[in-house]
């Protein structure tokens, strides 16, 4: 399915005027837009009261409704109490007003009269080609075009640059505006979602990533409301290049149940989020310290070269320890310089046996300037980097001698298309004359080593990650009106063993030959012909697991053996569940491979139908050895997928095992995301485990089959 269109966002990031609705010196919210508006230098005559009960507000002649207004605005800031929201929407719409943002609460987050009220406050907005932001938000920012439209009291220092904000949370949005002021980072535009009755996280991101002046995006996201234009989003910021770094919430049970309180949507789990993210190239961070730090830093890393990895270089030997094993830690590629290089450090700081990176120049800057400079031009020098991080002293205020040197190492690392950052051991309160040092340099300056370094080593992960064109599914329309009969033949949650293996050939999955049948006679005759040894199972859709049933037997050999065989397991199958509707007896083929794999799909409450390969046994069930993907994949993201396993080695063939024939394993994902593409709501989960993988070029077969139908009252 094509994603609903997205809108163009021009009339609300652009605004040239703005109407206050609720316009009072005493609507805290009204008049902190206004002051925010002006101190962003935004006109004053461009900027309309709105109150039935003032002739002047702010100083300005104040009209009484929207209606009433000489001429149309660009925007309305509604800050009035919930029950007249929609009266001043439907306004809005009747005046020709392209954009509304609604800082008033008391809606879906609010019960169910709440969210009665927002459908028909959406449906206002839609009906009047009402750009909607909200409600229950603080609005936004636009430094660029003047745009206060935010309900607290912005930071100082706030200004235009290259990072662009989408959170779901207001407070934590104003927080991370007012850390980033203070660093020196600047945003082309940051927006609170609120409720998401209108425009929705997956607007913004879209509008924001096709804008040229936005080098970064930065979210805080809890819930979507529609994860296909969502996805649709993260595929155009990938497409063109623009990172977005995400803080994801929710993967606790308790945070769940917050986020429901909190958004008035349904959370989802963590592993599909992360398998979403990690396709589409999120840079995901743990907590504010790493948004903030990673943003500073990929706001200012355009022009980073993909290829390198990460020289260091301190005043400290313990330092060097220190940074080796963090970077090891999180997975910080800390480049080996050439032996050149490393023979030609040694040799100025008369060291021979110096590690050249780590580097610890101990004093030089002051002692020894030219042995200093040696140093770094060597090792700006070395195409073994792409970035040069620097730590030297932060004294209280920087000396002259301290700026020279920091400005020698920033623009020497540059002149060889290096991207020179500062760090700080730890989370230091430094003075304001350091930030406007870094801010004249125009470089990063990271706090605290662990963040830094993990900032470091995302930014050089997305640099090198593979460019690819978001996949377009072929959908076959024939087979998905045929899946879709076959999932609804039946009212049962677990369809029959005839449907399950209709719906597996259909999409040419393949699986271990086998014959339904009906008493323990023809599980004989089926034994005899299929040939020895066989599995005998009893098929029943009220014992989804056979196992734990006690109703399957193994390498079974022999017609006499398969008939014991099917009178015992039907006798414990009527045992373990006497009310349990028999619908057969299975005689299947035994397979033999060189592993045993599950693949299948899972539906995540938000994202839908997700795709999940693993090795069995116990690396599934102990050690959670399970990759995810969102479907529609392509070949090369279902080989990553694969790859990605820890007990991948075992189906390469580790210690002189055969290796497996990874390319129909491989294969086999793939069909499965195309029969998630063209189910449709009908399918709530396939579990194929195990899939025996023979060895190369022998192909795979499902053993076991189990495929649940979604009920149609399930949330969407």
């Amino acid at each position: 399915m094509t994603p609903r269109p997205f809108p163009d966002l021009a009339a609300l990031f652009g605004a040239r005027s703005v109407a206050i609705v609720g316009a009072s010196e005493r609507n805290h919210y009204a008049q902190t837009v206004f002051l925010n508006l002006r101190r962003l230098g935004y006109p004053v005559e461009a900027i309309h009261p709105v109150n039935p009960g003032r002739a002047e507000v702010f100083g300005l002649r104040c009209v009484p409704r929207l209606t009433d207004l000489p001429e149309p605005v660009d925007l309305a800031l509604v800050a009035t109490p919930a029950a007249t929201v929609l009266g001043v929407v439907r306004d809005c719409g009747a005046r020709g007003i392209r954009s509304a943002v609604i800082l008033s609460d008391g809606f879906a987050e609010q019960g169910h009269a709440g969210a009665a009220l927002q459908v028909e406050v959406a449906a206002a907005a839609r009906d009047g080609g009402v750009l909607l932001c909200g409600p229950n938000t603080m609005g936004f920012v636009a430094p660029n075009a003047g745009l206060g439209v935010w309900g607290g009291e912005l930071p100082e220092g706030l200004r235009d640059g290259a990072a662009a904000a989408v959170f779901q949370s207001s407070g934590l949005l104003n927080l991370v505006l007012g850390l980033a002021a203070a660093r020196g980072v600047g945003f082309r535009a940051a927006v609170s979602v609120g409720n998401q009755a209108g425009l929705t996280t997956a607007d913004y991101l879209h509008h924001l990533a096709g804008d040229p002046a936005t080098r970064v995006i930065v979210a805080f996201v809890e819930a979507v409301g529609d994860a296909e234009r969502f996805v649709a989003a993260l595929d155009r910021s990938a497409a063109l290049g623009k990172p977005v770094i995400a803080l994801r919430a929710g993967r606790s049970e308790r945070a769940r149940r917050n986020i429901v309180a909190h958004t008035g949507s349904l959370a989802s789990s963590g592993a599909a989020w992360d398998a979403l993210f990690a396709q589409k190239g999120v840079v995901t961070v743990g907590n504010v310290d790493e948004l903030l730090e990673t943003t500073i830093l990929f706001a200012h890393a355009g022009v980073t070269p993909a290829a390198g990895g990460i020289g260091l270089v301190t005043i400290s030997g313990g330092d060097c320890t220190l940074l080796s094993d963090i970077g090891e830690r999180v997975g910080a590629p800390i480049a080996e310089p050439s032996e050149a290089t490393a023979a030609a450090i040694g040799e100025a700081l008369h060291k021979p046996n110096v590690l050249a990176n780590p580097l610890d120049v101990e004093n030089s800057l002051r002692t020894d300037p030219p042995a200093f400079r040696r140093c770094v031009e060597l090792l700006a020098a070395d195409d073994a980097f792409a970035v040069l991080a620097y730590r030297f002293n932060l004294t209280a205020r920087p000396t002259d001698e301290l700026r020279a040197g920091y400005r020698f190492m920033a623009e020497t690392a540059r002149a060889h298309g290096r991207l020179p950052v500062f760090l700080s051991r730890a989370a230091e309160s430094l003075d304001r004359s350091w930030h406007d040092l870094f801010g004249e340099l125009e470089v990063p300056f990271l706090q605290e080593y662990e963040t830094a370094l993990t900032a470091l080593a995302a930014l050089l992960a997305f640099r090198a990650r593979p460019s690819r064109p978001a996949v377009s599914p072929a959908i076959d329309v024939a087979r998905a009106t045929r899946a879709r009969a076959l999932l609804a033949r039946t009212a049962e949650r677990a369809l029959g063993h005839a449907e399950t293996a209709a719906l597996l050939d259909l999409y040419g999955i393949p699986r271990a030959p086998d014959v339904l049948a009906r008493d323990p006679a023809e599980a004989a005759a089926a034994a005899e012909r299929i040939g020895a040894p066989v599995a005998v199972k009893v098929v029943s859709r009220d014992l989804p697991h056979k196992t734990e049933a006690g109703a399957v037997r193994l390498d079974v050999r022999g017609a006499d053996e398969a008939r014991a065989a099917a009178t015992e397991l039907l006798a414990a199958a009527r045992a373990a569940r006497p009310d349990a509707r028999i619908d057969g007896i299975q005689v299947q083929r035994m397979e033999h491979g060189t592993a045993e794999c599950i693949a299948g799909l899972s539906r995540d409450p938000q994202l839908g139908l997700v795709v999940v390969a693993g090795l069995g046994g116990i690396f599934v069930e102990i050690l959670r050895d399970a990759a995810l993907r969102i479907p529609p994949l392509d070949e090369p993201e279902a080989r990553a997928m694969v790859r990605s396993l820890r007990g991948l080695p075992l189906l390469e063939g580790a210690r002189g095992r055969p290796a497996g024939d990874l390319d129909a394993f491989i294969d086999v994902l793939l069909r499965l995301s195309s029969l998630a593409i063209e189910a449709g709501d009908g399918l709530d989960a396939i579990d194929l485990n195990p899939v025996i993988v023979r060895a190369a070029g022998q192909g795979v077969a499902a053993v076991d089959a189990l495929v649940l139908r979604r009920a149609p009252s399930a949330p969407s």
